[in-house]
């Protein structure tokens, strides 16, 4: 930060500086005041130069909806462009490229990602006839934000339009658009490994085909990274050129092992010791893979799929059955994890079961990858705040005023446990007591109250929460 001041009631302007070797991606932003803390907003460290929609940075003088007033993105040396600005209600931001055949052109935009207000962006690629050569509005490695990457046949101009997917928008509905011709990996293989250890990856999802690269993984997640999702952003080059997005890989402590064809019959499936990790791929439609885990009788496991939160555009299900002549099905699970799925399984008196690993509507190809953990269930408790309401961060930050008080609700289902507890609080920032209350052991919640002292400090402060 090189400076912060109040140009208005209401406002406040920052200046930041930003290190040369600041590692890119999307970093997680509030701002604290003697009222308490701002809602998340993310800022995108980027490596490419950045200027405001000409509509915008013109407070909408200059309309740039439509091919006649387009704005032009000119491409020099095939280096990236990145643009700033607002999409709103039924409007469509214009931009024109000039392209020859054989060019790629890769579009990307953060919109959702931003945490300004709910906007489903979309994004087209249409030619001087008005023809659409490419478009998208979600996108698997994004999820509700949208790519495109195409290869150019014919020489000409070509428009790219930036709209909210249902025509609406307002003032509030910001994004960052990235043009030209950098890389789309979209999945990696493998899809995730141990920490610290050096990957061979295979880049997919390019217009020009896959290509391998080396990365290290983390030892350890930073805070900016998906933690809870152990969640890696990998970000690739090819040819001297950064990718616009990163793609997500997954750290494990466990195991990793690659399924291994033919395995689309049980009796041909490759047997796993757990606790451990497979990962596959299903390579055609219709193709299904199955595994055998070994465990001891009576032991509960978790078995949980990545597939989409890995950039793949896989919609998995998983079925468990029994690892005998009859294979009666044990459980299974579609969409627990959002389109990934999870679920619960106790060993059978054969030592061993079986999980079945297929595609909803039964799609493959060689994006279509997955990871499977098996991990045994021991008695836990996950702890959580519940949004205030519906797609809002009201409440999950407790904001405690100097000289009062405030109540935060905590979810805290427990896992082959019954237990009576009482939560506990450590790490408060100086100045700040909490009070708890015992839990029964059929509540799944607990309601802590937070007290600051009058002189109290202005200061933000994490809290690990544990029961006792």
């Amino acid at each position: 930060q090189l400076a912060i001041e109040q140009p208005k009631p209401g406002t406040v302007a920052v200046r930041l500086g930003i290190p040369a070797d600041c590692p890119l991606g999307d970093y997680r932003v509030r701002v604290r005041t003697p009222a308490g803390l701002s809602e998340l907003r993310t800022f995108a460290v980027i490596d490419s130069p950045l200027r405001i929609e000409q509509e915008t940075a013109s407070g909408n003088k200059q309309r740039n909806d439509s091919p006649e007033a387009a704005e032009a993105i000119v491409l020099e040396n095939g280096a990236t462009q990145t643009i700033a600005g607002v999409v709103r209600r039924e409007d469509v931001d214009t931009y024109r490229v000039r392209l020859q055949a054989g060019d790629k052109l890769a579009a990307s935009i953060r919109a959702v990602r931003l945490n300004h207000t709910p906007f489903d962006p979309a994004i087209e690629l249409v030619d001087a006839d008005g023809f659409v050569v490419a478009s998208c509005d979600d996108h698997p490695l994004l999820q509700q934000d949208a790519l495109i990457a195409t290869s150019i046949e014919t020489a000409g101009d070509y428009f790219l339009r930036v709209r909210e997917s249902a025509y609406r928008g307002d003032d509030n509905s910001f994004y960052v658009l990235h043009v030209g011709r950098f890389p789309t990996p979209q999945v990696a293989l493998p899809p995730g490994g141990r920490p610290g250890a050096k990957l061979s990856v295979r880049w997919l999802g390019d217009p020009g085909g896959p290509w391998q690269s080396e990365i290290t993984l983390p030892e350890k997640l930073s805070r900016r990274d998906a933690i809870h999702d152990g969640i890696f952003s990998a970000i690739a080059t090819r040819d001297g050129v950064t990718a616009a997005e990163p793609v997500p890989v997954r750290l494990t402590d466990l195991p990793v092992a690659r399924e291994a064809e033919p395995n689309n019959d049980p009796t041909r499936c490759q047997t796993f010791p757990t606790p451990a990790t497979v990962w596959g791929q299903l390579q055609e439609p219709g193709d299904i893979d199955w595994i055998r885990f070994d465990a001891a009788k009576g032991s509960k496991w978790s078995i949980r799929a990545w597939g989409r939160r890995l950039g793949s555009p896989i919609d998995l299900t998983l079925n468990a059955y029994r690892d005998d002549a009859k294979r009666q099905r044990i459980t299974g699970n579609d969409d627990s994890a959002g389109p990934d799925s999870a679920m619960t399984v106790t060993v059978p008196a054969e030592g061993s079961f079986l999980v079945r690993v297929s595609v909803h509507q039964d799609r493959g190809g060689e994006r279509f990858v997955w990871w499977i953990e098996a991990t045994k269930i021991e008695p836990s408790m996950r702890v959580s705040v519940p949004p205030a309401r519906p797609k809002s961060q009201q409440r999950i930050i407790a904001h405690v005023p100097r000289g009062t008080r405030m109540a935060l609700a905590i979810n805290a289902p427990r896992t082959e446990t019954r237990a009576d507890d009482l939560p506990q609080v450590t790490g408060l920032p100086t100045g700040l007591q909490v009070t708890t209350t015992p839990r029964a052991g059929t509540s799944p919640a607990a309601l802590l109250v937070l007290e600051a002292a009058a002189p109290a400090p202005l200061a933000p402060g994490t809290a690990p929460t544990a029961p006792r």
